[in-house]
């Protein structure tokens, strides 16, 4: 699914939005790597948000509200770590992993 097409969502504010944009194109200079979704119609949503027992908004001050960092996954860390947390990303009310769980 293209970047045009799921970034026009109304979950994404226009400031995330914008800083996702800027950081891809730093990330353009730095090694990268991808995963293919191949069989996978779209990017998947967090599933503690799913199932209700996620309230949605942004733990990125405070990577212990994070249902999927107490169970062990380093999504924020690694967020944290390459620099998608200095911007708007941090800033934004609502977590994006609420629909973008597989982006990350």
């Amino acid at each position: 699914m293209a970047a045009s097409y799921w970034m026009h969502e109304e979950k994404v504010s226009k400031q995330v939005q914008e800083g996702l944009i800027e950081r891809a194109r730093q990330m353009r200079k730095e090694p990268t790597n991808a995963e293919a979704k191949l069989v996978e119609k779209e990017f998947g949503g967090c599933s503690a948000f799913a199932k209700g027992d996620c309230d949605g908004h942004n733990p990125a001050k405070d990577f212990n509200l994070c249902y999927l960092h107490h169970i062990g996954r380093r999504y924020w860390e690694l967020m944290g770590k390459h620099g998608f947390l200095d911007g708007p990303l941090a800033k934004d009310s609502v977590c994006i992993m609420v629909s973008y769980y597989q982006f990350f």
